[in-house]
């Protein structure tokens, strides 16, 4: 399997775990956010900004671009996905916005917030399986040697931080959420 691919598809399994870890840890309709659980679905909710839906995205998107140009027929799923990256970085920006409101405890948000992150989550992980199940595999198929070099100057160079052995930071306390062994994603 290609490294690139690999670590495009480890990116997913961590996501999952987290976006799992936050489902399961949604209050009910009408119960409150309790301040722990809304400080530990912001530090999600900012990982999930700052390194899945932007540096994540971009080295997909580096791949499909070089998919639609091998591959006129793969272009219908890389227009699908490409419109989803921006709708969810949209949304997880909204998500942010929102778990801030509720941590600074304007409580009238919290239900938007489950609502909210619910959708997210469900859209997230559908969007996954679609690059999982049909795109990964066309480039990885449909990608030759040369494709591949050329696209190596164009990802961009950072790692996904709950990936690196010497995680600290603000991402620190997430790491243990996603050392759980290995699932699929979906």
């Amino acid at each position: 399997m290609n490294v690139y691919i690999q670590e495009l598809r480890s990116d997913h399994r961590r996501l999952s775990r987290l976006l799992r870890y936050i489902q399961e840890n949604l209050p009910g309709e009408r119960a409150r956010w309790q301040p722990d659980r809304i400080r530990a679905m912001r530090q999600c909710i900012e990982y999930i900004c700052s390194y899945s839906v932007v540096v994540h995205h971009d080295k997909e998107d580096v791949l499909f671009r070089r998919l639609a140009a091998r591959d006129e027929s793969a272009r219908v799923y890389i227009d699908v996905l490409t419109a989803e990256h921006r709708l969810l970085t949209h949304n997880a920006e909204h998500l942010r916005r929102t778990a801030r409101l509720v941590e600074d405890g304007k409580a009238a948000y919290g239900r938007v917030l489950g609502k909210s992150a619910r959708a997210f989550i469900s859209a997230k992980l559908r969007h996954m399986r679609l690059e999982e199940d049909t795109v990964f595999p066309l480039l990885e198929n449909r990608l030759t040697l040369e494709d591949w070099k050329s696209v190596i100057s164009d990802m961009p160079p950072e790692r996904d931080p709950l990936s690196v052995d010497d995680c600290s930071g603000a991402h620190a306390p997430l790491r243990s959420l996603v050392m759980a062994p290995a699932e699929r994603v979906g």
